[in-house]
Order: structure tokens, then sequence, then C-alpha cells
């Protein structure tokens, strides 16, 4: 039988790799976007010019541009949609898919495989962030200058994977898309306003450890990154929700209020303080 010293041993060494093993594991899980990019990047919207990513828009009259990662849940839930979307774009002579991602191309055409997704052309950038994409999955349609005419951010409706089917069915892509892309942003006088009558959710999508440095006036933090996953189980669709948007990046709080509203959160505001940002 043990000495009672030789089990203590035992449990102290067990802890402590059980404590590495969690670490380890943490250190390891991809980062689909950044929360907190330079604040001279723009958020890519209609109009902006994508031009010089490393694609031929020459080559048709318009691209489907799919930006995700394969770590992606909202990317692996939406498979099915992007396989229909590769289909059409096949069987188009004016379309083309072109998929972009920050991790390695042989990873990603891996992962397309699988989901029977067949790009024209598989784009690898640095950091996802430096091009103006936030969140993942983020589907673009960009016209043959390079010019993005329409975005769609996060896991789609019903409802919305058939409007953008029937956009992506029109030739002259007449077809008007309801995504609500624009969310209202408030000041501190409509923040005090929304705090004293309907008692919103006030959510910080910084990091973790910038929330805990500063948590400002948000009272519930989620990642950018973990929107998808936690939101539907965490925050409540009666409530209003509002991003603050006081220690972020403008463009990113609102990248996150479109991906809420596609998750279904209807009532989404922007905090942005008087001061700016």
């Amino acid at each position: 039988m043990p000495k009672l010293g030789t089990l203590h041993h035992l449990v102290e060494s067990a802890i402590v790799v059980l404590i590495f093993a969690i670490v380890w594991q943490a250190v390891q899980l991809p980062r689909d976007v950044q929360t907190g990019p330079p604040h001279n990047i723009p958020l890519i919207r209609p109009g902006t010019l994508v031009d010089s990513w490393a694609t031929h828009w020459n080559q048709a009259t318009r691209h489907l541009v799919l930006v995700v990662t394969t770590s992606c849940p909202a990317c692996r839930q939406s498979a099915p949609l992007y396989e229909a979307l590769s289909r059409r774009a096949k069987d188009s002579q004016d379309t083309r898919l072109v998929v972009v991602s920050n991790e390695p191309v042989d990873a990603v055409r891996g992962w397309l495989d699988v989901n029977a997704i067949q790009p024209e052309e598989i784009v690898q950038v640095e950091d996802l962030a430096e091009v103006g994409v936030f969140l993942v999955p983020t589907l673009l349609i960009v016209d043959q200058k390079g010019g993005v005419t329409d975005v769609v951010v996060g896991q789609l409706s019903a409802k919305q994977e058939e409007e953008l089917r029937a956009r992506v069915d029109d030739p002259l892509g007449s077809v008007p898309l309801d995504y609500s892309s624009a969310s209202s942003e408030i000041d501190e006088t409509t923040l005090g306003h929304l705090l004293d009558t309907l008692g919103p959710l006030v959510v910080d999508i910084r990091d973790r450890d910038a929330y805990e440095q500063d948590p400002g006036v948000a009272t519930v933090n989620i990642p950018g990154q973990e929107l998808s996953a936690r939101a539907p189980i965490e925050l409540s669709r009666s409530r209003p929700l509002i991003v603050d948007c006081s220690g972020g990046v403008v463009a990113s709080c609102h990248a996150a209020a479109v991906h809420l509203r596609n998750l279904g959160f209807s009532d989404v505001y922007v905090y942005r303080p008087s001061s700016g940002l």
C-alpha cells in the first residue's frame, strides 16, 4: 500500500499535467478573426474595392467570394448553402466562386473537398482583419473590376438563404437582398435612456484580456469569434442588444451587430461614444 506522501505527490503531479494540458489547448485554439485590428482598416462594404487581392476579376462578370476558416462552426453549418452556390457557379458562364482564408491552401482545399465545394480559386491571406473581414463566414459578391456589390456576414436564416440564391440566379444581379446591414449607432445619452427604460444587454466583443483590463459599460463579454456559438445560448432575444464600441474598432462592432441580426436578434445597436473612435 503506497505511503500517504507518495499519494500526495502523485495527485500534485496529475494536477500539474492537467493544468499544462488545458493551457496548451487554449494556446493552440485557432483564432478565426482578430477582434482588435488597427483603427485605419475599413470594414468591407458595398463599394469597397478588393482589386488588390490575388485573383483575376476580369475572368467573369461576377464573383462569389467566400471568406471562411475550417474551424468556424457557422462555416460548417453553412456548408450546404456554399455547396449549392458552388454548383450554381459551375453551371454559370459569368460567375466564379473564390474562397479566401487565413489558413494554408491545402488545409482549406481539404475542407472544401469534404463539403463538395468547388471554387475556381483559393486565396490565402495572412490576416483576415487586414483585408477588412472581422467575422467568418463572410460572403462577398464582387464585380469584374474588383468592386464589392454585396456583403453577407454570418450564418443566414432560411429566408436569407432563399434571397441569396435568387440573387445568384439573377443574371443582372437586380434581386434586392435584405440583410439589415446597417445598425443604429447610439451615444452616451441614448445609452443611458435605453439602460433606464428597456434594460438592454451591453455586449463587449473584444478578447477576454482586453475586457478584463477595461470592461467599460458592458455587462457581457463574448469575443467576436465566439458569437456564433455563444450568443444564441447566452443572450436573450427579448431584450435589446448593444455592442459596446467604446474600447474597440467601429468596423468590427458593426460587423458583430450584423452577425447578431443574422442570428435572429432583431433589436441591435452599436454604442459609439460621442468622442468617436
